[in-house]
């Protein structure tokens, strides 16, 4: 999940990893823009805290997902960085639509 918050001049991304299941916060962080290097940091403080996890659910961002032609389904063959280390973990990637 993503948020804004202006702070002074600035407008930073806050980052949730979070459990569906509990909605429990499990990584909360800002940064200056989303994008794969955040996304890897949610899920290793994720993992750092509470192990690995069976499957994660995101939007078809860029960095998740490759999608062939906009608003369509993703291509889950064709993995983005993101996708391949996720495979490699043994974690399911839910793309939400």
């Amino acid at each position: 999940m993503k948020a804004w918050q202006k702070v002074g001049v600035h407008v930073w991304d806050l980052i949730v990893t979070m459990d569906d299941a509990t909605s429990e916060h499990c990584s909360m962080f800002l940064v200056e823009e989303e994008g794969g290097m955040s996304s890897f940091q949610g899920v290793q403080e994720v993992i750092e805290k509470h192990g690995l996890f069976a499957s994660f659910y995101s939007d078809r961002g860029s960095h998740y997902w490759y999608t062939p032609e906009a608003g369509c389904k993703v291509d889950k063959q064709n993995l983005t960085q993101f996708g391949q280390a996720m495979k490699r973990l043994g974690i399911e990637m839910i793309a939400a639509y």
